[in-house]
Protein backbone atom coordinates (compact mmCIF):
# COMPACT_ATOMS: atom_id res chain seq x y z
CA UNK A 1 0.00 0.00 0.00
CA UNK A 2 3.10 2.24 0.88
CA UNK A 3 4.70 1.84 -2.27
CA UNK A 4 1.39 1.97 -4.87
CA UNK A 5 1.09 5.46 -2.65
CA UNK A 6 4.66 6.67 -3.09
CA UNK A 7 4.13 5.48 -6.97
CA UNK A 8 0.49 7.56 -7.30
CA UNK A 9 2.30 10.88 -5.77
CA UNK A 10 5.18 10.64 -7.84
CA UNK A 11 2.94 9.61 -11.20
CA UNK A 12 1.24 13.29 -9.71
CA UNK A 13 4.20 14.98 -9.84
CA UNK A 14 5.16 13.75 -13.14
CA UNK A 15 2.07 15.02 -15.48
CA UNK A 16 3.61 15.22 -18.77
CA UNK A 17 5.05 12.81 -21.41
CA UNK A 18 7.73 15.33 -22.57
CA UNK A 19 9.50 14.77 -19.02
CA UNK A 20 12.95 12.81 -18.84
CA UNK A 21 12.36 9.31 -20.79
CA UNK A 22 14.52 8.10 -18.06
CA UNK A 23 12.15 8.94 -15.05
CA UNK A 24 9.11 7.84 -17.46
CA UNK A 25 10.40 4.62 -17.61
CA UNK A 26 11.12 4.46 -14.14
CA UNK A 27 7.71 5.50 -12.70
CA UNK A 28 6.11 2.90 -15.76
CA UNK A 29 8.55 0.39 -13.92
CA UNK A 30 7.48 1.02 -10.35
CA UNK A 31 3.79 0.98 -11.57
CA UNK A 32 4.02 -2.09 -12.66
CA UNK A 33 5.20 -3.50 -9.77
CA UNK A 34 3.38 -2.03 -7.03
CA UNK A 35 -0.26 -1.98 -9.78
CA UNK A 36 -2.94 -5.07 -7.68
CA UNK A 37 -2.72 -8.41 -10.25
CA UNK A 38 -5.54 -10.27 -8.76
CA UNK A 39 -7.80 -9.51 -11.86
CA UNK A 40 -7.20 -10.51 -15.35
CA UNK A 41 -7.96 -6.66 -16.39
CA UNK A 42 -5.21 -5.28 -13.82
CA UNK A 43 -2.87 -8.25 -14.95
CA UNK A 44 -2.85 -6.77 -18.63
CA UNK A 45 -2.77 -3.30 -17.30
CA UNK A 46 0.67 -4.29 -15.21
CA UNK A 47 2.02 -6.07 -18.38
CA UNK A 48 1.25 -2.66 -20.57
CA UNK A 49 2.99 -0.56 -17.97
CA UNK A 50 5.99 -3.02 -18.27
CA UNK A 51 6.04 -3.18 -21.89
CA UNK A 52 6.01 1.47 -22.20
CA UNK A 53 8.38 0.98 -19.87
CA UNK A 54 10.95 -1.35 -21.85
CA UNK A 55 10.17 0.34 -25.01
CA UNK A 56 11.04 3.73 -23.60
CA UNK A 57 13.99 2.39 -22.70
CA UNK A 58 14.57 1.09 -25.99
CA UNK A 59 13.82 4.21 -28.07
CA UNK A 60 15.92 6.35 -25.98
CA UNK A 61 19.05 3.99 -25.89
CA UNK A 62 18.70 3.73 -21.65
CA UNK A 63 20.10 0.89 -19.82
CA UNK A 64 18.05 -1.45 -17.42
CA UNK A 65 16.44 0.14 -14.13
CA UNK A 66 17.79 -0.70 -10.96
CA UNK A 67 14.28 -3.46 -10.86
CA UNK A 68 14.87 -5.74 -13.65
CA UNK A 69 15.29 -8.74 -11.61
CA UNK A 70 12.18 -8.00 -9.99
CA UNK A 71 10.66 -6.53 -13.15
CA UNK A 72 11.53 -9.82 -14.82
CA UNK A 73 10.10 -12.06 -11.91
CA UNK A 74 7.02 -9.89 -12.88
CA UNK A 75 6.81 -10.72 -16.31
CA UNK A 76 7.00 -14.59 -15.95
CA UNK A 77 4.00 -14.50 -12.90
CA UNK A 78 1.66 -12.58 -15.69
CA UNK A 79 2.91 -15.04 -18.11
CA UNK A 80 1.80 -17.90 -16.01
CA UNK A 81 -1.26 -15.93 -15.10
CA UNK A 82 -2.50 -14.78 -18.76
CA UNK A 83 -3.34 -16.43 -21.68
CA UNK A 84 -1.27 -18.15 -24.09
CA UNK A 85 0.19 -15.28 -26.23
CA UNK A 86 -1.55 -12.36 -24.30
CA UNK A 87 2.05 -11.00 -23.39
CA UNK A 88 3.44 -11.64 -26.47
CA UNK A 89 0.77 -9.71 -28.14
CA UNK A 90 1.29 -6.88 -25.67
CA UNK A 91 4.75 -6.54 -26.11
CA UNK A 92 4.41 -6.38 -29.99
CA UNK A 93 2.03 -3.36 -29.20
CA UNK A 94 4.09 -1.56 -26.49
CA UNK A 95 6.05 0.25 -29.46
CA UNK A 96 3.20 2.12 -30.44
CA UNK A 97 2.13 3.35 -26.95
CA UNK A 98 2.52 6.74 -26.21
CA UNK A 99 4.33 7.19 -23.22
CA UNK A 100 1.05 9.77 -21.88
CA UNK A 101 -1.62 6.78 -22.43
CA UNK A 102 1.50 4.24 -20.35
CA UNK A 103 1.06 6.87 -17.71
CA UNK A 104 -2.72 7.44 -17.64
CA UNK A 105 -2.85 4.29 -17.28
CA UNK A 106 -0.47 3.60 -14.74
CA UNK A 107 -2.68 6.88 -13.14
CA UNK A 108 -5.54 4.29 -13.22
CA UNK A 109 -4.07 1.11 -12.29
CA UNK A 110 -2.65 1.98 -8.83
CA UNK A 111 -5.63 4.11 -7.88
CA UNK A 112 -7.59 2.97 -4.67
CA UNK A 113 -10.52 0.95 -5.31
CA UNK A 114 -14.07 3.27 -4.94
CA UNK A 115 -16.14 2.89 -2.19
CA UNK A 116 -15.36 0.76 1.21
CA UNK A 117 -13.51 -2.78 1.44
CA UNK A 118 -15.53 -5.49 1.31
CA UNK A 119 -15.94 -7.43 4.71
CA UNK A 120 -14.15 -10.91 4.49
CA UNK A 121 -16.65 -13.81 4.50
CA UNK A 122 -16.76 -15.26 8.05
CA UNK A 123 -16.36 -18.47 6.51
CA UNK A 124 -12.58 -17.55 5.59
CA UNK A 125 -11.85 -15.92 8.73
CA UNK A 126 -10.02 -18.94 10.02
CA UNK A 127 -7.81 -18.90 7.44
CA UNK A 128 -4.10 -16.88 7.74
CA UNK A 129 -4.02 -14.46 4.87
CA UNK A 130 -1.37 -16.47 3.23
CA UNK A 131 -4.36 -19.26 3.07
CA UNK A 132 -6.83 -16.94 1.44
CA UNK A 133 -4.86 -16.08 -1.22
CA UNK A 134 -3.96 -19.00 -1.84
CA UNK A 135 -7.68 -20.31 -1.90
CA UNK A 136 -8.80 -17.35 -3.95
CA UNK A 137 -6.01 -18.30 -6.44
CA UNK A 138 -7.19 -22.08 -6.70
CA UNK A 139 -10.80 -20.26 -7.06
CA UNK A 140 -9.71 -18.74 -9.59
CA UNK A 141 -8.41 -21.53 -11.53
CA UNK A 142 -4.62 -21.68 -11.14
CA UNK A 143 -2.59 -24.88 -10.39
CA UNK A 144 -0.24 -25.61 -7.56
CA UNK A 145 2.19 -24.60 -9.49
CA UNK A 146 1.07 -21.70 -10.81
CA UNK A 147 -0.07 -20.68 -7.89
CA UNK A 148 3.59 -21.31 -6.30
CA UNK A 149 4.93 -18.96 -8.78
CA UNK A 150 2.93 -16.16 -8.86
CA UNK A 151 3.16 -16.60 -4.93
CA UNK A 152 6.68 -16.93 -5.31
CA UNK A 153 6.93 -19.57 -2.96
CA UNK A 154 7.49 -23.66 -3.31
CA UNK A 155 4.92 -25.94 -4.93
CA UNK A 156 5.51 -28.12 -1.58
CA UNK A 157 3.94 -24.61 0.60
CA UNK A 158 1.40 -24.17 -1.87
CA UNK A 159 0.10 -27.99 -1.27
CA UNK A 160 0.82 -27.61 2.51
CA UNK A 161 -1.43 -24.30 2.65
CA UNK A 162 -3.67 -25.79 0.14
CA UNK A 163 -4.11 -28.80 3.04
CA UNK A 164 -4.92 -26.76 6.16
CA UNK A 165 -7.52 -24.99 3.93
CA UNK A 166 -9.25 -28.04 2.50
CA UNK A 167 -9.26 -29.12 6.28
CA UNK A 168 -10.50 -25.75 7.85
CA UNK A 169 -13.12 -25.25 5.22
CA UNK A 170 -13.98 -29.00 5.27
CA UNK A 171 -13.97 -29.36 2.04
CA UNK A 172 -12.97 -32.89 0.10
CA UNK A 173 -11.15 -31.31 -2.83
CA UNK A 174 -9.82 -27.98 -4.57
CA UNK A 175 -12.96 -28.00 -6.56
CA UNK A 176 -14.98 -27.45 -3.57
CA UNK A 177 -12.43 -24.70 -1.79
CA UNK A 178 -13.16 -23.10 -5.10
CA UNK A 179 -16.94 -23.35 -4.63
CA UNK A 180 -16.48 -22.03 -1.22
CA UNK A 181 -14.82 -19.09 -2.29
CA UNK A 182 -16.86 -18.43 -5.31
CA UNK A 183 -19.74 -18.51 -3.19
CA UNK A 184 -18.30 -15.93 -0.73
CA UNK A 185 -19.93 -12.79 -0.58
CA UNK A 186 -16.89 -10.36 -0.34
CA UNK A 187 -14.93 -12.07 -1.49
CA UNK A 188 -12.66 -11.08 -5.19
CA UNK A 189 -13.79 -15.01 -6.72
CA UNK A 190 -17.42 -13.99 -5.85
CA UNK A 191 -17.52 -11.05 -7.39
Amino acid sequence: ADARSAALEALGELPTPDSSPGCLAALLEVSALTAPTERKEERLAAARMLYAARGTRERHGLPPGEDEEELRALERRLGDALPDGALARLRLRASSVAPGAALDEAREALAPPPGPTPEVNPRLRELTPRQQQIALLVAEGLTNRQVARQLEISEWTVVNHLRQVMRKLGCPSRVHVARVIQSAPGTAAAQ
